[in-house]
C-alpha cells in the first residue's frame, strides 16, 4: 500500500513540475523546425542548406533556453548573456546562404514583429 502510494506522489509530483512551463529542449526544437520553414518559404532553400541552417538554429534556440534558466526573470541580464551568441549564430547563416538572404530574411523578420504590435 505504502509503495502505492509513494509511486502516486513521485508521479503527482513530476506531472506539477511538468506544468509550470518551464523552457525545454522540446521548445527550442519546435522553434528551430518553425524558423527554418520560414527559411525555406521566405528564400527557398536547398535540403542541404535547410539542413545546415536548421542546426544552426536549433543549437541557437537550445543556447536560449539555456541562458534563460540562467538569467530566470532578469530580461536585461538575459539580453546582455545572449547578444553575442546571437550575433555568432547569425553570422553563421550569413555565410551560409548568402548577405542577400540573410537580409531578405531579416526584413521579413522585422515585418513579422511589427504585425504583432
Amino acid at each position: 500500500m505504502s509503495k502505492i502510494l509513494t509511486l502516486l506522489l513521485a508521479a503527482l509530483l513530476i506531472i506539477s513540475g511538468n506544468a509550470w512551463g518551464f523552457p525545454s529542449l522540446d521548445k527550442a526544437t519546435q522553434n528551430a523546425k518553425t524558423k527554418t520553414t520560414e527559411f525555406v518559404k521566405t528564400i527557398g532553400l536547398t535540403p542541404a542548406q535547410e539542413s545546415a541552417v536548421y542546426k544552426i538554429l536549433l543549437a541557437k534556440e537550445q543556447k536560449n533556453v539555456a541562458l534563460k534558466q540562467i538569467h530566470k526573470g532578469n530580461k536585461k541580464s538575459f539580453k546582455i548573456a545572449i547578444k553575442p551568441f546571437n550575433k555568432q549564430f547569425n553570422r553563421r547563416i550569413k555565410d551560409l546562404i548568402g548577405k542577400d538572404n540573410m537580409t531578405l530574411m531579416n526584413q521579413y523578420f522585422k515585418a513579422k514583429k511589427s504585425e504583432k504590435k
